[in-house]
């Protein structure tokens, strides 16, 4: 089967595109209001900003797999106005303007003033409750949605399977020709204990179909803006739904967890001469001043999502656990251009360890959320 070409639009062609199309009018091309920067990544992103009408991302994938994400993610945007989600849901979507199959393209609305929640932590240091209060009520309006009910727009595809990094303890051939020396090393280590591998595979087998899932939560997909309605509070919007499906909502919960949990770990000086203790007590964001927000997000998580305290104990338990896994992944991820293991990383695997033996433990001194105990 011969590759085909799949037609591109340069960062010179976005405006007559747009032009075209009626997004945008002639009097602010002419007036020179606007303002077209590539910000693209994995895919091929424009940032088209105006001050005389509304602005817009442009996304638009690389290659037939890009085709495919994007493809896919402007079917999630159509599924949510399908579904009429719930407002509060609905408000921290970016506005979904179009998707043009012909190009790959797809048209959102750009979010002013907004950064990331990692560039939002990094430059004030402090992990605000009312953002993370704000995560909680949004994850779980998401994970609310009766995803089973056969009206308006549907999904065309099975539900999506476990993450893959519940298999990476037992990597095909072919994987294991890709991966670098640091990546080799880790699953090295992984394989050496059993404990670790028993906990990816209980994982794995227990993998639930429950709700829909974004898939990818972390700081870089959740955009934080100034939001005039919420009295000085920020926005947020949830973006990059390329990989949202049907499937276990304990792993957006622990992925989230995961995250905040990343900022604490990789805030910690190498040991050098220092006891391990020592490094941990000079980390440059203290856990103490991060679970807060972790304990804030799970009790509004809890609360919309109306759990009972067995429930809220068991999807703790889970979401814990998964965290541990996301972590792994994330470790994983910072080792595939590295030769031989580091130490953050090795820090990062041993955390995870810990809070896949003892995640009932890792929930109250890690997490700081304390387990609910059931009625009498």
């Amino acid at each position: 089967m011969r590759n085909v070409r799949l037609p591109m639009l340069t960062q010179a062609e976005i405006v007559p595109y747009l032009l075209n199309r009626g997004f945008i009018n002639g009097e602010q091309v002419v007036d020179g209001d606007l303002e077209v920067l590539d910000a693209s990544r994995r895919n091929c992103n424009f940032r088209v900003s105006s001050h005389l009408g509304p602005s817009y991302l442009v996304k638009q994938g690389v290659g037939p797999g890009g085709f495919a994400t994007i493809a896919h993610e402007a079917a999630v945007y159509r599924y949510f106005r399908a579904k009429r989600v719930d407002r509060v849901l609905n408000t921290s979507l970016p506005t979904y303007h179009g998707y043009d199959k012909k190009y790959g393209l797809l048209i959102l609305e750009l979010i002013s003033n907004a950064e990331s929640m990692s560039e939002d932590h990094a430059r004030s240091h402090r992990f605000p409750v009312s953002l993370a209060a704000q995560l909680g009520t949004v994850l779980a309006k998401l994970h609310s949605i009766d995803y089973r009910r056969d009206e308006g727009e549907q999904l065309q595809e099975e539900p999506s399977a476990p993450p893959w990094i519940l298999s990476m303890h037992r990597p095909s051939l072919s994987a294991l020709r890709e991966l670098s020396g640091g990546n080799l090393e880790m699953i090295r280590i992984l394989q050496s204990s059993m404990g670790l591998c028993q906990s990816l595979d209980e994982l794995r087998s227990g993998w639930r179909i429950n709700a829909f899932i974004h898939q990818d939560i972390k700081a870089e997909n959740i955009l934080v803006f100034p939001d005039p309605c919420r009295r000085g509070k920020p926005g947020v919007k949830i973006v990059d739904w390329e990989c949202a499906s049907y499937g276990d909502a304990c792993w957006d919960a622990g992925s989230l967890f995961s995250d905040y949990l990343c900022f604490w770990l990789f805030s910690i000086p190498d040991a050098g001469t220092d006891s391990p203790q020592a490094s941990m007590e000079s980390a440059r964001y203290p856990i103490e001043k991060i679970q807060p927000a972790m304990s804030t997000f799970w009790e509004a998580y809890v609360r919309t999502m109306q759990l009972d305290v067995a429930a809220s104990q068991r999807w703790l338990i889970r979401a814990v656990r998964y965290a541990a896994a996301r972590m792994l992944q994330t470790a994983f991820e910072h080792l595939q251009h590295a030769t031989r293991m580091t130490g953050p990383v090795l820090r990062l695997l041993q955390v995870s360890a810990n809070m896949l033996e003892q995640p009932r433990e890792a929930s109250i001194h890690v997490l700081g959320i304390r387990l609910p105990h059931p009625a009498k």
